[in-house]
């Protein structure tokens, strides 16, 4: 291959080199071969590495995810086909972390956290405004069923998980009101000048009230995730079937509608509660309308039945979360993948169940503490007080379906491990099965382990079920139950007649007797403790009260005996209508005799032939049965007229009126005779010797009456003889000999003699009861009088404490008075001598200074006597200067003014005598030169 290719390079490129010599030629080619081909090589491994990469780049970007190689923490196992994967033949998504081979990449769901981030963006939502919350709940009804309805392919590249099927307007509307939410209270949403003004108790109100609304947020947006995340990527991604995923979340559709009204009708609320001053502020002033209106009535019921399913159901649909988890293989990769969802929060399904079960408790606590900030005797806090009641009232209900949803599956637990050819035979005869626990109507009360004791002394641990109406013993037997068997005693126990009793010295067992009529038996059983004793006699008494009166065996014989009685009764209903119909032939058939009679009348064209009804009066689908008595006695009162016409006109002469009525009177009679009667006779005059006499138009009316009346008596006893006989055979089967008529006459008297015994001790009780409430009422009455008697010598000690009180108190006032007025003339006494030490202070004060100065001026002659002793003459004696200074020179005093003031100062204050000395001592200090000389 090198050296074609080179020989080939050498032809194409000969008129660019010259011809070397062979070794350089040899030489040349060589080289010039391989580098040429080296650079061919690169540059086309450059190419298809170009387009490697190309190709790699598009298929690593498939269906939303982002392949990259290499390896990664945890198990690699692919999502696809659940085998390992390593090496170059492992991808691994670097946004949902999804981990699949390279050939199992074309079948990998699209990548959801790219769809969800679509779904959940802010970007593209439209804030919708408050007039439209009415309609929210419409809306969101119909995009739900256009979703649930809209299949979407997992494997099409065309469209992505949660673009095409995504409910846009409820997620917009939820990431529009989660940034009003996002703020820890009320107050720290509106501005703080606003919320300044308002008073501490309404501040604290709102803040309860913007944490429900902002709790009902959240709700919503996990019901969202459940819906839109789990349960859609569960259909879509898992391909699990619609049972399975309702199964895992049960009436989740019902539970978005309902909340997100709820939701609505708060943000309505609260939109026009919006204050002018600023776009954050708002005060909402009356919420109670609102949530009175979501738990009572309509919403109410709604609400008792959707979260009584979906609690009832929460344990369950853990459970098969479980299983699904443990053996679907794309349900574990689906839950892995969701597990590094950011918007899941890493919150899995059972959380979120239990979320949703937990939000209905929430309700009362959040309520309370509005109501505790709402002003009382208003219309808001009557309104908060019923919706408390209301959500209270909703809780107990679901409670209560859940308790009756938790029993059912235990009772269907039970049921499942009992024997299939378990049966206890009844003392009546009838056989008690296992399908019997399970007829309808029938509810588990409780249940719980007890230990039944023998004829022998042995306690035998059995397991009791208390049903609606029958107490079932139960024992374990290779992790099956049967019904047990302990001295040939029936394991059922009818409640219409049970009798619950303490054992005397044994405060955990109890006695069950039952006062059947088939033979009384009696149970002695025992507890773990007295409190489950004393919980088991309250149980069984209530289910004895509750259970119907009259005692109604459901076994599974008597329900094949209900069965044959239904079939003969529907026979013998048959029978009623073949004869109904041979009735009603009857009626017609006389209807035409009478007819016939109506139309022969006619012939004859005489006045009483309109006498003669064409139809009978008795019918046999009448509501009523006819009357036959009444027809009777009317035929014999015919007969009887009859009989007094004929008697009448035997007796008178024949009146001979022979025309032709009379004979066809005749006729018609004879007619009327062979219809009657039986065959006709022979000839005409046969009839002139039964009948001497003549017949007038009387006698014949007379009888066409008693033929009609006859005819009405045969209908009627056709018609009561097929009722008779029909009713006989329905008495026969009401009266048929059940086994509880036929059992001996000795138990039913035992039984009766038991049940006497019962009311007996239950009369004396109730007497006794009766006797110790009237004690209790004496002693209460005795108490009460007593209490009255305190109560009065306690207000006559209060008054007198009062009055002494009251006195004291006006003595008190007055030594406060007096010593109101004391500490006014000590204040004044004290603002006086204050202003007087004031006065004495600045006095002292003066005074100081003025010694000072005097002390300054001392010392001041003194240095300047001193000074000038030497330079003065010798003193004149006789010379003699007055203390008041009068005789000194002028040149002193111009030059010792200050000295003299001082002195003048020192006399007014008391000190006249050191002013004199000083003048003295100035006098012998002046210089002779500035002694004032008199002329």
């Amino acid at each position: 291959l090198v050296t074609n290719r080179g020989c080939l390079i050498e032809e194409e490129e000969l008129d660019k080199y010259s011809i070397p010599t062979k070794a350089e030629s040899e030489k040349y080619k060589v080289i010039r071969t391989f580098s040429f081909l080296k650079s061919r090589m690169s540059s086309t491994r450059n190419k298809t590495k170009g387009k490697g990469k190309d190709r790699e780049a598009k298929d690593r970007q498939l269906n939303g995810h982002r392949f990259a190689t290499g390896s990664c923490l945890g198990p690699t196992v692919c999502v696809v086909c659940d085998k390992p994967a390593s090496g170059k033949d492992l991808l691994h998504c670097s946004s949902c972390t999804a981990i699949v081979h390279k050939g199992c990449k074309d079948s990998l769901p699209p990548c959801l956290k790219v769809s969800l981030v679509r779904l959940f963006s802010p970007v593209s939502p439209v804030f919708v405004e408050s007039s439209e919350t009415e309609s929210d709940a419409v809306k969101l009804a119909s995009q739900s069923e256009e979703l649930l309805s809209t299949p979407v392919s997992s494997t099409s590249t065309d469209s992505s998980f949660g673009e095409d099927s995504v409910d846009s307007y409820i997620h917009s509307d939820i990431s529009a009101d989660s940034v009003d939410y996002q703020a820890e209270s009320w107050s720290l949403t509106v501005e703080h000048k606003f919320c300044k003004k308002q008073d501490k108790r309404a501040v604290k109100r709102q803040d309860v009230i913007y944490e429900l609304m902002q709790t009902e947020l959240h709700h919503l947006q996990t019901l969202h995730i459940m819906a839109e995340v789990f349960r859609r990527g569960m259909k879509e991604e898992v391909q699990l079937d619609t049972e399975a995923v309702e199964r895992v979340f049960p009436c989740l559709d019902q539970l978005l509608l309902f909340h997100h009204g709820f939701f609505a009708a708060m943000k309505e609320r609260r939109h026009n509660s919006a204050q002018p001053l600023g776009h954050r502020n708002y005060l909402i002033q009356r919420i109670g309308d609102v949530l009175l209106q979501q738990f009572s009535e309509e919403n109410g019921e709604k609400m008792k039945q959707v979260y009584g399913e979906f609690c009832s159901r929460h344990n369950e649909a853990v459970n098969f979360f479980k299983e699904l988890q443990q053996h679907n293989k794309r349900f574990q990769s689906f839950i892995k993948q969701q597990g590094s969802n950011s918007l899941v929060r890493r919150r899995e399904i059972p959380a979120c169940i239990l979320l949703v079960t937990q939000r209905i408790t929430k309700y009362p606590v959040l309520l309370e503490r509005i109501l505790q900030h709402t002003q009382e005797e208003t219309e808001e806090h009557t309104d908060l007080s019923k919706a408390l009641a209301q959500i209270r009232e909703v809780i107990a209900a679901v409670d209560l379906r859940v308790s009756k949803y938790e029993q059912h599956q235990r009772l269907q637990e039970v049921w499942q491990r009992i024997e299939n050819r378990s049966s206890a035979k009844l003392k009546n005869g009838h056989t008690f099965r296992k399908q019997d626990i399970m007829r309808p109507g029938q509810e588990l009360k409780h249940q719980g382990l007890l230990l039944w004791k023998t004829a022998a002394g042995r306690l035998k641990d059995v397991l009791a079920l208390l049903l609606t109406d029958t107490l079932i013993f139960l024992q374990e037997k290779d992790q099956k139950y049967t019904f047990a068997t302990v001295d040939q005693k029936p394991p059922v126990i009818a409640l219409q007649k049970l009798i619950v009793r303490e054992v005397a010295n044994e405060e955990r067992g109890m006695f069950l007797i039952s006062a059947s009529a088939a033979g009384p038996e009696m149970y002695e059983v025992h507890t773990s403790s007295k409190e489950e004793r004393n919980t088991w006699m309250r149980l069984i008494r209530e289910a004895v009260e509750s259970c119907p009166e009259e005692e109604e065996e459901y076994t599974s014989e008597s329900e094949e005996e209900k069965r044959a009685a239904e079939a003969r009764f529907q026979k013998i209903q048959k029978l009623q209508e073949s004869l109904t119909i041979q009735d009603q032939q009857i009626c017609s058939n006389l209807e035409e005799k009478l007819q016939i009679y109506a139309e022969l009348s006619a012939l004859s064209g005489r006045t009483y032939a309109s006498l003669v009804e064409p139809r009978l009066l008795v019918q046999p689908h009448s509501e009523e049965l006819p009357q036959a008595a009444v027809l009777l006695a009317a035929a014999l009162q015919e007969a009887e007229n009859l009989k007094a016409t004929l008697s009448s006109k035997a007796c008178s002469p024949s009146s001979g009126i022979e025309d032709s009525d009379t004979d066809s009177v005749q006729e018609d009679v004879v007619v009327i005779t062979h219809k009657k009667l039986g065959p006709p006779v022979e000839p005409d005059h046969n009839v002139h010797h039964v009948l001497p006499f003549k017949l007038d138009a009387r006698v014949v009316r007379k009888m066409v009456e008693l033929l009609h009346f006859l005819l009405l008596c045969q209908a009627a006893v056709t018609i009561q003889d097929s009722w008779y006989e029909v009713q006989k055979l329905l008495l026969q089967e009401s009266g048929r000999p059940s086994p509880r008529a036929q059992r001996p006459h000795l138990p039913s008297l035992r039984v009766n003699t038991l049940q006497e015994q019962e009311k007996q001790r239950n009369l004396e009780k109730r007497k006794e009861e009766v006797a110790a409430a009237q004690r209790l009422k004496d002693r209460l009455r005795q108490d009460k009088e007593r209490w009255e008697r305190e109560c009065q010598a306690r207000e006559s000690q209060q008054e007198e404490q009062e009055s002494r009180l009251e006195e004291r108190e006006k003595q008190c006032q007055l030594a406060v008075e007096k010593l109101r007025r004391e500490r006014e003339e000590l204040d004044e006494q004290l603002e006086e001598y204050q202003q007087s030490l004031e006065r004495l202070r600045e006095g002292q004060r003066s005074v100081e200074r003025e010694r000072e100065r005097l002390e300054n001026q001392q010392k001041l002659l003194h240095t300047w006597k001193h000074g000038r002793q030497s330079s003065l003459p010798a003193v004149i004696p006789h010379m003699v200067i007055p203390l008041d200074g009068h005789q000194v020179g002028r040149g002193w005093e111009h030059n010792s003014g200050e000295t003299n003031t001082f002195s003048r100062c020192d006399c007014s204050k008391g000190t006249r005598m050191d002013g004199q000395m000083s003048r003295l001592q100035l006098q012998y200090s002046l210089s002779p030169s500035l002694i004032y000389t008199p002329p």
